[in-house]
């Protein structure tokens, strides 16, 4: 066919040289092909002064992708990021999630791009024992979803 003689001839003129590589063994490549995925430390309790009232607190939070983006367009050395609300678009709770859909009662998603989550909250009114989960949505999407059970203490 045309194409192939085309191809043959740009690679006989020494014109075109084609480098076929595997990217995922190439070291300049293969991170891109690497996947991380978000990692999140919450701690959920019901408080025991307080019946019904239920605390929730983002301990850490941290996103390969985003720290790997951070890498490849700034100068900003991403273990420079002591806080890992820098890294948060959004928050969402909730306090009876069923296992199927997320129904959130507190979100916490900052209008401007300056501000920040704010990592600790507090649900009242909530019956125990009940299923609460948290949802982190990264800057990029990524989200990871964390699920305890708390019983009434």
């Amino acid at each position: 066919s045309r194409l192939t003689g085309r191809l043959k001839k740009g690679l006989n003129s020494g014109l075109n040289h084609l480098e076929i590589i595997e990217l995922q063994s190439d070291p300049r490549y293969g991170h891109l092909f690497v996947h991380e995925p978000a990692q999140a430390e919450v701690t959920i309790q019901a408080d025991p002064s307080m019946p019904g009232l239920i605390h929730v607190q983002v301990d850490d939070f941290l996103s390969p992708t985003v720290v790997q983006r951070l890498r490849g367009q700034s100068r900003i050395e991403p273990m420079l990021i002591e806080d890992w609300r820098a890294m948060v678009d959004h928050i969402a709770i909730d306090p009876a999630y069923d296992g199927v859909t997320l129904r959130a009662q507190l979100a916490d998603a900052p209008h401007k791009r300056t501000d920040i989550v704010q990592g600790r909250y507090q649900l009242q009114g909530i019956s125990l024992p009940t299923t609460v989960a948290v949802r982190i949505t990264d800057m990029l999407g990524e989200e990871v979803l964390v699920i305890r059970r708390v019983n009434e203490i």
